[in-house]
């Protein structure tokens, strides 16, 4: 005969043990989410909108070859931020024309997409990120947009684009 006593003891550990992992999957989740999504205390964190001048939000994020790319191993190098989106003709054109890019020697160039750039050939020497959040952290709310950060990491220009010769033209003048 069952021990019905026993049984119902085993259960509620089973139960409970089941619990227990859950709890674990979702501190794990959000332990990398905040390693994902790491911002540093910054005005734009408190939404008084990115300024000239400021330090431009850090970040960690994967590319489109799953590398982790952190802003802060490209600090002590100018940076070119560029923010497309793949519903956008505009920025189809900047994207398919990435290459002329390639010209700009003393400039890291990363862009930014909050969709997916499926079929599209992005240069090696040009990192891709696909970044929901970094679109906000950096307040941006048209595209194609570019954000330059100076070599001490702080933002020298914040500008909408047209074209890719308008890209090349501000990050060889800046």
């Amino acid at each position: 005969m069952i021990n019905l006593n026993l049984l119902s003891q085993t259960l509620l550990w089973l139960f409970f043990i089941f619990l227990l992992l859950m709890l674990l999957l979702i501190l794990k989740l959000q332990v990398e989410f905040l390693n994902r999504f790491r911002i540093t205390r910054s005005k734009s964190a408190e939404g008084e909108g990115l300024q000239i001048g400021q330090k431009a939000p850090l970040f960690r994020e994967r590319d489109l070859m799953n590398n982790l790319i952190k802003l802060d191993h490209f600090l002590g190098k100018k940076i070119l931020l560029i923010f497309v989106s793949s519903t956008c003709s505009l920025c189809g054109e900047i994207v398919n024309n990435l290459d002329k890019l390639l010209e700009i020697k003393n400039r890291k160039v990363i862009v930014i997409t909050n969709n997916n750039l499926i079929n599209t050939k992005i240069p090696d020497e040009i990192v891709c990120i696909y970044s929901k959040e970094l679109s906000e952290v950096y307040m941006i709310s048209y595209v194609p947009s570019i954000v330059m950060i100076n070599d001490t990491g702080n933002i020298d220009l914040i500008e909408r684009v047209t074209d890719i010769k308008q890209i090349v033209h501000m990050a060889t003048e800046n």
